[in-house]
């Protein structure tokens, strides 16, 4: 059983290993998620052996009495389908998810999936905060941890010093390198890429401020990006577009394509990522990417070679790494560089494969 966040993830990085849990291993998966209606961009894929539940309610919003009713509806749902694993991830079904899956089943494996921090469990970076005693004692029952990133295994392994064995890490959650793959002259496209939630901790103010360094030229920009009900308001998206700093801002059903008819991705996030799918999903399609450097997505991309990391708030900073892609020979290089490191490092049948071993794990 899975228990997550939203519909999103689910239909976007999680449907390779359902689809390999139920064909090569005779599993019967649930997916339960919390209600995800105000996105209203997903909806759950038809595939035999596969059982979906709505739980209701916000996964956006600080877990609270509003969640009572969907972690009512999750502690039914596991009594009646008695699942033997049951694994959590995203923040609300992280935190909240271990103790009801223990009442409601005592003899399931329990697995946290832990994708990065981001803002809803940030506060584990606070030794001393309250929040982060509280989730150790919710996140107790856990039996297994899987992280993507070290510094991510470190923060459980300072709450759970107990579990130091049951403390995994993968290098991210996997892309299938045929769906993506690189489209005919990217650099010709002369199209710079967002792709993320149109929330402001994932940094398009400074995709923004890029465009608006880069005026005049040819370089033209765009956002695949997912409204969510506490998110950037649709009149600010209206306004961007209006200004003309970006040509389109939406959701994008056809990810591959998108990257397929772009030049390079922007990435100046400010979240606490794990190890961004985007980020893999753009260098196996043949993007160079222009990374924030942070210590956690250092790790995402080969410095110099498939992309850039870029520190600091000035958009020129940003602009004088895109130059170096712009002629034609390096842009290339990097190109290829992106492609081949995507390939071999990212490869989802791979990561699928050590996944699933640490879910049925005996």
């Amino acid at each position: 059983m899975f228990v997550g966040g939203s519909l999103m993830p689910f239909c976007r990085f999680r449907r390779a290993l359902i689809e390999r849990l139920v064909r090569d291993h005779d599993c019967r998966v649930i997916c339960a998620y919390w209600g995800d209606r105000a996105d209203g961009f997903f909806a759950p894929f038809d595939l035999e052996g596969v059982v979906w539940q709505d739980l209701g309610g916000d996964h956006a919003s600080p877990p609270g009495i509003a969640d009572l009713p969907p972690l009512a509806r999750l502690f039914r749902t596991i009594r009646r389908h008695r699942p033997d694993v049951i694994c959590c991830f995203n923040a609300k079904p992280i935190a909240l998810g271990p103790r009801i899956a223990r009442l409601a089943r005592p003899g399931a494996r329990i697995v946290a999936l832990m994708e990065g921090l981001g803002s809803a469990l940030s506060f584990l970076l606070d030794a001393s905060g309250p929040k982060r005693r509280v989730f150790r004692t919710l996140t107790r029952p856990v039996d297994r941890w899987v992280l993507l990133n070290d510094r991510d295994a470190g923060v459980i392994l300072d709450l759970h010093p107990q579990r130091r064995e049951s403390i995994s890490t993968l290098p991210g959650i996997g892309i299938d390198p045929d769906h993506f793959s690189p489209g005919p002259d990217l650099l010709a496209q002369r199209r710079l890429i967002f792709v993320g939630r149109l929330v402001p901790e994932k940094g398009i103010d400074m995709f923004l401020a890029l465009a608006r360094h880069l005026r005049g030229s040819d370089w033209r920009l765009a956002a695949a990006g997912l409204p969510t009900s506490h998110g950037i308001a649709p009149a600010e998206i209206e306004s961007w577009l209006r200004e003309g700093l970006l040509e389109s801002c939406a959701p994008v059903h056809d990810m591959a394509a998108f990257y397929r008819r772009a030049s390079v991705l922007v990435f100046p996030s400010r979240y606490e990522e794990g190890l961004p799918a985007v980020i893999m999903e753009a260098q196996a399609s043949g993007l160079p990417c222009l990374v924030r450097d942070t210590p956690v997505l250092r790790g995402t991309i080969r410095h110099g070679e498939t992309g850039f990391l870029v520190s600091g708030e000035d958009p020129s900073d940003w602009a004088a790494a895109l130059k170096w892609l712009e002629e034609p020979a390096t842009f290339a290089a990097f190109s290829a560089a992106a492609r081949r490191h995507a390939v071999e490092q990212f490869d989802q049948d791979r990561i699928n494969a050590r996944l699933i071993g640490l879910l049925l794990q005996a």
